[in-house]
Protein backbone atom coordinates (compact mmCIF):
# COMPACT_ATOMS: atom_id res chain seq x y z
CA UNK A 1 0.00 0.00 0.00
CA UNK A 2 2.81 2.40 0.93
CA UNK A 3 4.65 1.67 -2.33
CA UNK A 4 1.49 2.36 -4.35
CA UNK A 5 0.93 5.61 -2.48
CA UNK A 6 4.48 6.79 -3.11
CA UNK A 7 4.16 5.89 -6.79
CA UNK A 8 0.90 7.83 -7.05
CA UNK A 9 2.56 10.92 -5.55
CA UNK A 10 5.55 10.47 -7.87
CA UNK A 11 3.24 10.29 -10.91
CA UNK A 12 1.68 13.63 -9.95
CA UNK A 13 4.96 15.44 -9.30
CA UNK A 14 6.89 13.78 -12.15
CA UNK A 15 4.31 12.48 -14.66
CA UNK A 16 5.48 9.47 -16.61
CA UNK A 17 6.04 10.24 -20.25
CA UNK A 18 6.16 8.09 -23.39
CA UNK A 19 9.76 7.21 -24.18
CA UNK A 20 9.17 7.81 -27.89
CA UNK A 21 7.04 10.97 -28.19
CA UNK A 22 7.62 12.38 -24.67
CA UNK A 23 3.89 12.95 -24.08
CA UNK A 24 2.31 12.12 -20.74
CA UNK A 25 1.79 8.39 -20.40
CA UNK A 26 -1.51 7.00 -19.09
CA UNK A 27 -0.93 5.01 -15.89
CA UNK A 28 -2.36 1.80 -17.36
CA UNK A 29 0.31 1.86 -20.08
CA UNK A 30 3.22 2.44 -17.70
CA UNK A 31 4.35 -1.19 -18.12
CA UNK A 32 5.30 -0.52 -21.73
CA UNK A 33 6.79 2.95 -21.16
CA UNK A 34 5.24 3.79 -24.54
CA UNK A 35 1.87 5.44 -25.22
CA UNK A 36 -0.86 3.57 -27.15
CA UNK A 37 -0.31 5.64 -30.32
CA UNK A 38 3.44 5.03 -30.47
CA UNK A 39 2.96 1.38 -29.49
CA UNK A 40 0.66 0.87 -32.48
CA UNK A 41 3.12 2.63 -34.81
CA UNK A 42 6.09 0.58 -33.59
CA UNK A 43 4.57 -2.77 -34.49
CA UNK A 44 2.67 -1.70 -37.58
CA UNK A 45 4.20 -4.08 -40.12
CA UNK A 46 4.30 -2.55 -43.60
CA UNK A 47 4.04 -5.67 -45.74
CA UNK A 48 5.48 -9.21 -45.85
CA UNK A 49 9.15 -10.00 -45.32
CA UNK A 50 11.48 -12.81 -46.32
CA UNK A 51 11.59 -15.53 -43.62
CA UNK A 52 15.27 -16.02 -44.34
CA UNK A 53 16.71 -12.47 -44.40
CA UNK A 54 13.77 -10.16 -43.42
CA UNK A 55 13.95 -8.21 -46.71
CA UNK A 56 10.75 -6.63 -48.01
CA UNK A 57 8.97 -8.91 -50.50
CA UNK A 58 5.78 -8.77 -52.52
CA UNK A 59 2.60 -10.45 -51.30
CA UNK A 60 2.81 -13.22 -53.92
CA UNK A 61 6.54 -14.00 -53.73
CA UNK A 62 7.41 -17.58 -52.77
CA UNK A 63 10.25 -16.97 -50.31
CA UNK A 64 10.28 -20.39 -48.64
CA UNK A 65 13.89 -20.86 -49.78
CA UNK A 66 14.72 -17.19 -49.63
CA UNK A 67 13.98 -14.10 -51.69
CA UNK A 68 15.95 -12.62 -54.62
CA UNK A 69 18.12 -10.76 -52.08
CA UNK A 70 19.30 -13.88 -50.25
CA UNK A 71 18.73 -16.97 -52.42
CA UNK A 72 22.43 -17.17 -53.24
CA UNK A 73 23.59 -16.41 -49.70
CA UNK A 74 24.72 -19.07 -47.25
CA UNK A 75 23.66 -18.17 -43.72
CA UNK A 76 24.58 -20.00 -40.54
CA UNK A 77 21.18 -19.09 -39.11
CA UNK A 78 18.03 -20.94 -40.16
CA UNK A 79 15.36 -18.23 -40.21
CA UNK A 80 15.01 -14.52 -39.50
CA UNK A 81 12.07 -12.40 -38.44
CA UNK A 82 11.52 -8.71 -37.79
CA UNK A 83 9.16 -6.40 -35.95
CA UNK A 84 8.90 -4.02 -38.92
CA UNK A 85 10.59 -1.90 -41.55
CA UNK A 86 13.36 0.53 -40.68
CA UNK A 87 11.23 3.63 -41.07
CA UNK A 88 9.00 6.06 -39.19
CA UNK A 89 8.55 5.67 -35.43
CA UNK A 90 10.36 2.33 -35.33
CA UNK A 91 13.46 3.80 -36.96
CA UNK A 92 13.38 6.79 -34.58
CA UNK A 93 13.03 4.50 -31.57
CA UNK A 94 15.91 2.26 -32.70
CA UNK A 95 18.20 5.27 -33.13
CA UNK A 96 17.20 6.60 -29.70
CA UNK A 97 17.82 3.20 -28.12
CA UNK A 98 21.49 3.31 -29.11
CA UNK A 99 22.03 5.80 -26.27
CA UNK A 100 22.47 4.46 -22.72
CA UNK A 101 20.00 7.12 -21.53
CA UNK A 102 17.31 5.20 -23.44
CA UNK A 103 18.07 1.71 -22.13
CA UNK A 104 14.51 1.47 -20.79
CA UNK A 105 13.23 2.17 -24.32
CA UNK A 106 15.32 -0.70 -25.72
CA UNK A 107 13.84 -3.04 -23.11
CA UNK A 108 10.34 -1.78 -23.92
CA UNK A 109 10.92 -2.46 -27.62
CA UNK A 110 11.83 -6.03 -26.75
CA UNK A 111 8.64 -6.46 -24.72
CA UNK A 112 6.49 -4.92 -27.45
CA UNK A 113 8.13 -7.18 -30.06
CA UNK A 114 7.50 -10.30 -27.96
CA UNK A 115 3.92 -9.43 -27.08
CA UNK A 116 2.85 -8.59 -30.64
CA UNK A 117 4.82 -11.31 -32.50
CA UNK A 118 4.80 -14.05 -29.89
CA UNK A 119 3.66 -16.84 -32.20
CA UNK A 120 6.17 -15.89 -34.86
CA UNK A 121 9.06 -15.72 -32.38
CA UNK A 122 8.17 -19.07 -30.79
CA UNK A 123 7.54 -20.89 -34.08
CA UNK A 124 11.09 -22.27 -34.10
CA UNK A 125 10.69 -23.41 -30.46
CA UNK A 126 13.74 -21.53 -29.15
CA UNK A 127 15.14 -22.62 -25.82
CA UNK A 128 17.37 -19.65 -24.99
CA UNK A 129 17.72 -16.01 -26.03
CA UNK A 130 21.18 -14.64 -26.91
CA UNK A 131 21.93 -11.00 -27.83
CA UNK A 132 24.49 -10.04 -30.48
CA UNK A 133 27.39 -8.60 -28.43
CA UNK A 134 29.41 -5.43 -28.90
CA UNK A 135 33.18 -5.37 -28.77
CA UNK A 136 34.25 -4.51 -25.20
CA UNK A 137 35.71 -1.10 -26.11
CA UNK A 138 32.61 -0.06 -28.04
CA UNK A 139 30.37 -1.26 -25.22
CA UNK A 140 32.39 0.84 -22.78
CA UNK A 141 32.13 3.89 -25.05
CA UNK A 142 28.37 3.49 -25.54
CA UNK A 143 27.69 2.57 -21.93
CA UNK A 144 25.64 -0.51 -22.71
CA UNK A 145 24.63 -2.92 -25.47
CA UNK A 146 21.22 -2.07 -26.95
CA UNK A 147 20.79 -5.59 -28.37
CA UNK A 148 21.19 -6.97 -24.85
CA UNK A 149 18.55 -4.59 -23.47
CA UNK A 150 16.14 -5.55 -26.28
CA UNK A 151 16.82 -9.22 -25.52
CA UNK A 152 16.11 -8.66 -21.81
CA UNK A 153 12.65 -7.29 -22.53
CA UNK A 154 11.90 -9.94 -25.14
CA UNK A 155 13.12 -12.89 -23.06
CA UNK A 156 11.12 -11.76 -20.03
CA UNK A 157 7.93 -11.46 -22.07
CA UNK A 158 8.46 -14.86 -23.74
CA UNK A 159 9.52 -16.45 -20.42
CA UNK A 160 12.74 -17.79 -21.93
CA UNK A 161 16.19 -17.87 -20.30
CA UNK A 162 18.55 -15.09 -21.37
CA UNK A 163 22.23 -15.95 -21.94
CA UNK A 164 23.94 -12.55 -22.10
CA UNK A 165 27.46 -13.96 -21.97
CA UNK A 166 26.99 -16.86 -24.36
CA UNK A 167 28.67 -14.92 -27.14
CA UNK A 168 31.59 -12.49 -27.27
CA UNK A 169 32.86 -10.13 -29.93
CA UNK A 170 36.57 -10.78 -29.74
CA UNK A 171 37.90 -8.08 -32.02
CA UNK A 172 36.83 -4.63 -33.26
CA UNK A 173 35.35 -4.25 -36.74
CA UNK A 174 34.93 -1.31 -39.08
CA UNK A 175 31.63 0.54 -39.53
CA UNK A 176 29.80 -1.31 -42.30
CA UNK A 177 27.42 1.35 -43.62
CA UNK A 178 29.24 1.89 -46.92
CA UNK A 179 30.52 -1.68 -47.35
CA UNK A 180 29.41 -4.22 -49.96
CA UNK A 181 28.03 -7.56 -48.71
CA UNK A 182 31.37 -9.22 -49.51
CA UNK A 183 33.29 -6.58 -47.57
CA UNK A 184 30.92 -6.99 -44.63
CA UNK A 185 31.52 -10.74 -44.51
CA UNK A 186 35.29 -10.20 -44.57
CA UNK A 187 35.05 -7.50 -41.93
CA UNK A 188 33.21 -9.83 -39.54
CA UNK A 189 35.15 -13.03 -40.24
CA UNK A 190 35.96 -14.70 -36.89
CA UNK A 191 34.83 -11.59 -34.99
CA UNK A 192 32.61 -13.61 -32.61
CA UNK A 193 33.29 -16.50 -30.27
CA UNK A 194 30.86 -18.55 -28.22
CA UNK A 195 31.46 -19.06 -24.51
CA UNK A 196 32.33 -22.68 -23.87
CA UNK A 197 30.84 -22.45 -20.38
CA UNK A 198 27.37 -21.44 -21.61
CA UNK A 199 26.06 -25.02 -22.01
CA UNK A 200 24.61 -24.33 -25.43
CA UNK A 201 25.20 -27.81 -26.83
CA UNK A 202 22.16 -29.02 -28.75
CA UNK A 203 20.02 -25.98 -27.97
CA UNK A 204 17.90 -23.84 -30.29
CA UNK A 205 18.93 -20.21 -29.94
CA UNK A 206 16.96 -17.05 -30.65
CA UNK A 207 19.64 -14.49 -31.60
CA UNK A 208 18.64 -10.85 -31.02
CA UNK A 209 19.84 -7.65 -32.68
CA UNK A 210 18.33 -4.25 -33.39
CA UNK A 211 18.71 -4.10 -37.19
CA UNK A 212 19.51 -6.54 -40.00
CA UNK A 213 20.86 -5.25 -43.32
CA UNK A 214 22.70 -7.91 -45.32
CA UNK A 215 22.71 -10.54 -42.58
CA UNK A 216 26.51 -10.49 -42.25
CA UNK A 217 26.57 -9.79 -38.51
CA UNK A 218 23.88 -12.35 -37.74
CA UNK A 219 25.68 -14.91 -39.92
CA UNK A 220 29.02 -14.38 -38.17
CA UNK A 221 27.43 -14.57 -34.73
CA UNK A 222 25.38 -17.66 -35.64
CA UNK A 223 28.46 -19.32 -37.14
CA UNK A 224 30.27 -18.96 -33.80
CA UNK A 225 27.31 -20.45 -31.92
CA UNK A 226 26.99 -23.38 -34.33
CA UNK A 227 30.71 -24.06 -33.95
CA UNK A 228 30.12 -24.44 -30.21
CA UNK A 229 27.46 -27.08 -30.74
CA UNK A 230 24.23 -25.07 -30.95
CA UNK A 231 21.58 -27.05 -32.84
CA UNK A 232 19.94 -24.10 -34.65
CA UNK A 233 20.05 -20.31 -34.62
CA UNK A 234 16.97 -18.24 -35.44
CA UNK A 235 17.39 -14.48 -35.72
CA UNK A 236 14.96 -11.84 -34.46
CA UNK A 237 15.56 -8.14 -35.16
CA UNK A 238 13.53 -5.01 -34.64
CA UNK A 239 13.83 -3.91 -38.26
CA UNK A 240 15.29 -4.62 -41.67
CA UNK A 241 17.27 -1.79 -43.22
Amino acid sequence: MLARGLQAVSDIVWPRTCLVCQRELPAKHAKWCVCPGCNAELHKEAGPSCPRCTSNIGPHVNAERGCPSCQNEKFAFTTATRLGRYEGSLRDAILMAKSVSHESLAQALGRIYASTRRGELLKSQPQVVVPVPLYSWKRWQRGYNQAEAIAQGLAKELELPLYCWALFKVRPTYTQTAMTPTERRSNLNDAFRANRLSRLLGLRVLLIDDVLTTGSTAHAAAKALIAQGVAQVHVAVLAHR
